[in-house]
């Protein structure tokens, strides 16, 4: 009797957590984009260099032209170097296998802040979703 209590408490705490975790991780990895755009905007200002946010299915990256001393060479050289974030780590993260994303997002800001935008400026992660303003470069999110 005593087993069958025990069991049916277990049950009751661990069913629910077993069950569909999409909508959190949806939400966590909406929230995680919206920082890195806020940080991929404020390196830009920092640096003088300008970066470039790559959204996918796969997940984001964030690039920057290559330096040349202390400067950053023309955008048209192409965006070959992953962005470090201030703990060393590089600025990029893998989707969520369940995220229903599609297509292709590429978000490049200057210097100033703005930001030039290829593919749209509104990512729709679930039902959550970031955006960066195309006139301020401003990001909007979770």
């Amino acid at each position: 009797m005593v087993v069958i209590a025990v069991l049916a408490i277990v049950a009751a705490v661990a069913a629910p957590r077993s069950f569909d975790r999409n909508a959190f991780a949806a939400r966590a990895y909406a929230v995680e984009l919206a920082s890195a755009a806020r940080l991929s905007r404020a390196i830009a200002v920092a640096s003088a260099c300008p970066v470039r946010l790559q959204i996918s299915n796969a997940g984001y990256q964030a690039r920057q032209p290559a330096t040349l001393g202390t400067h950053c060479a023309a955008a048209s050289s192409g965006f070959v170097g992953l962005v470090s974030r201030n703990d060393g780590g590089q600025l990029q993260g893998a989707a969520p296998t369940s995220m229903p994303f599609m297509g292709m997002l590429q978000w490049t800001f200057n210097s100033n802040g703005t930001v030039q935008v290829a593919g749209g400026s509104i990512a729709v992660l679930g039902s959550h979703q970031v955006a960066v303003d195309p006139v301020t470069g401003t990001i909007a999110g979770p």
